[in-house]
């Protein structure tokens, strides 16, 4: 679990940089009415997780066979943009990373969510909340992490230093971690700290709708 966890930071830390999005190819978007929606939120359907987002996120289905198609709708002008779309595939490759979906560029940084899930046969939330702090100590500050109930799940959170076109900069992750039928799902929100209280609305937002198949 710890390389898993690594990994979702590195995919973080892909925001970085002007990317300039128009819509992107996704997961399909299920068609019925549970679970509700907050208004303007679109429903993404992908590895088995059913959740939602605002409509003004891209989301890129990393589980398709050719990613080349997945990114072709998906303008990330420049050298970082570029950067970013060779890293998300490589990760992609690996068969860990189940969709990433960009949102607003604050502060330069593209905001971003991914889906990780790795098998997890055996484990228990405590254990999961463990080997993610020892993963995560020795690079992220103001590093928090608990296990919580309603839904049962670990949430950890704390502040990244990547490198950006315009020199180091800091930015947040908040990640949500679920068990379920031997797997971890971890579901990692990525932003400026200048967004925090949105994004973690949203994340909030997206607890309520979360479901598994």
């Amino acid at each position: 679990m710890r390389t898993a966890l690594l990994l979702l930071l590195a995919l973080a830390g892909v925001g970085c940089g002007s990317t300039d999005s128009t819509e992107a190819s996704g997961p399909p978007v299920v068609k019925h009415d549970a679970p509700d929606l907050p208004e303007a939120w679109q429903e993404v359907s992908v590895a088995g997780v059913r959740l939602g987002l605002p409509q003004g996120f891209a989301v890129v289905d990393l589980t398709r066979a050719d990613l080349d198609e997945a990114f072709k709708e998906f303008s990330i002008p420049g050298e970082a943009g570029a950067a970013m779309v060779r890293q998300t595939k490589e990760m992609a490759k690996q068969g860990l990373i189940k969709f990433v979906a960009f949102g607003e560029e604050v502060d330069g940084f593209r905001e971003n969510v991914n889906l990780n899930v790795i098998p997890a046969v055996g484990a228990t939330l405590e254990k999961v909340r463990d080997e993610g702090v020892q993963a995560m100590a020795s690079v992220t500050k103001n590093l928090k992490s608990q296990v919580l109930s309603d839904p049962a799940r670990v949430e950890i959170s704390g502040d990244m230093t990547a490198q950006g076109p315009a020199g180091p900069f800091t930015y947040r992750i908040h990640a949500q971690q679920f068990l379920h039928n031997g797997k971890l799902y971890t579901i990692t929100f990525s932003f400026p700290p200048s967004r925090e209280s949105v994004n973690l609305e949203m994340a909030n937002q997206v607890l309520k709708v979360v479901r598994f198949d």
